[in-house]
């Protein structure tokens, strides 16, 4: 009988230590006492393992924030293309001597791109160190230009032409000059070919010449409307990879009637689209910028 109480006495004290554990495991009181910088911590204990009081100097404990967790957006930044400078567009040169009256010299020119890159026709810049009158015709013998002449007294003379040139036919230019007028040089400067400015927000490019024409291919990233804009007014002239016109500004006799600075227009994602920049009279170095923000 002796063996039975004290084997209770036993189980009992077992369930009293079991029991004292799990409180200390799964508790929640408040604990009063000092910590081990003689403070006292008035804080309760919560089950998630934060302390939300106040610690020995008063100071409001904090979880930190784990730094490699933040996701840092990286803004676009200004993507910018200089196209080749006029300087360099200088096509070919010629170099003659004209010392006898109504001298006339005959020579050929391979029409091409600045920068090789393609393009079915450009507008050329032809000019001469002094007037003289011109003569230039295509493969076929049809005229590109013929200065009027009257008794070999030329009524029409100049220094400069604009022409408009297939790339890749060769033209015969024939210079003449009523009068000996010793050195002359004939120089003639040629546009550059398609740039292609996919993926670009801003291109820097020249137009230096009367109607000189500067044509873009772009291939919209995403649809929407984008806004096109230059540093000064040029006219616009914008078609779709369908040949559709989407903008056309008026000209007369490259005097443009239609010129402007800005356009919204509305683009498709991977369409390409062709722009082409021209202004009347030589207006130097301009930026083209294209925003779809």
């Amino acid at each position: 009988m002796k063996k039975l109480k004290w084997l209770a006495v036993i189980v009992v004290a077992l369930i009293a230590v079991v029991v004292l554990g799990a409180c200390d495991l799964f508790g929640s009181g408040t604990n009063n006492g000092t910590n081990n910088n003689g403070g006292t911590n008035n804080g309760t204990n919560n089950n998630d393992g934060t302390n939300n009081g106040t610690n020995n100097n008063g100071e409001e404990n904090t979880v930190e924030l784990d730094e490699s967790l933040i996701v840092r957006v990286q803004q676009p930044t200004e993507n910018a293309m200089t196209v080749k400078p006029a300087a360099e567009l200088i096509s070919q040169t010629w170099n003659y001597t004209l010392t006898e009256t109504n001298q006339i010299e005959t020579f050929t020119y391979l029409a091409k791109t600045a920068n090789e890159n393609p393009l079915d026709s450009g507008t050329f810049f032809l000019d001469s160190s002094f007037n003289v009158a011109w003569h230039i015709r295509d493969s076929s013998g049809n005229a590109i230009l013929h200065d009027s002449l009257n008794s070999n007294n030329f009524t029409t003379t100049r220094t400069t032409n604009i022409l408009t040139l297939t790339i890749g036919e060769t033209y015969t230019i024939r210079i003449r000059k009523g009068t000996p007028s010793g050195n002359v040089v004939i120089r003639m400067y040629a546009p550059n070919g398609t740039d292609d400015i996919s993926g670009y927000t801003k291109v820097t490019d020249v137009l230096w010449f009367n109607a000189q024409q500067k044509i873009y291919t772009y291939t919209a990233a995403r649809s929407g409307i984008y806004l096109l804009s230059t540093s000064f007014n040029v006219a616009w002239h914008i078609r779709d990879s369908f040949g559709n016109a989407i903008l056309h500004d008026s000209w007369n006799s490259n005097n443009f009637t239609t010129t402007r600075s800005t356009n919204n227009v509305t683009m498709n994602e991977g369409e390409t689209y062709t722009i082409r920049l021209q202004k009347g009279t030589p207006s130097g170095e301009y930026t083209f910028d294209i925003n779809n923000n």
